[in-house]
């Protein structure tokens, strides 16, 4: 994903925070994929059945299963949500647990900003 902003968010099912930050994120994703941006939605503990049943093709940002929570503890994830800011030279810029609301807005800015400050190609 060099070159792009990426956005990882650590999520599960039972999660009620979750439940509303990652559509946001998938909106992000159909708003700005075609700009630069990548989403990865990481479900963590759970089986791909649950979440197809949860998912039901709701979302088109890619959805990634660690069954095991091996990528979630190579990141130091502890609680879901978990959000990653990974800018264009793959260095994470942010990181924060938790969901307080207002996560397009903040995230549009986010990644305007980032995209209009790195040079062009």
């Amino acid at each position: 994903f060099k070159g792009q902003v990426v956005f990882i968010e650590f999520w599960a099912t039972w999660c009620g925070p979750c439940r509303q930050s990652t559509p946001s994120l998938d909106v992000l994703y159909r708003k700005f994929a075609d700009a630069g941006l990548q989403v990865l939605l990481v479900n963590v503990g759970e089986s791909s059945a649950t979440i197809a049943r949860w998912a039901e093709e709701r979302f088109r940002a890619p959805m990634l299963l660690d069954a095991e929570r091996q990528v979630a503890s190579q990141y130091g994830v502890r609680g879901v949500p978990h959000l990653f800011v990974i800018d264009q030279d793959g260095q994470i810029i942010y990181s924060k647990s938790g969901y307080r609301g207002a996560l397009e807005r903040n995230l549009t800015m986010v990644f305007e900003t980032l995209m209009h400050a790195s040079p062009p190609a």
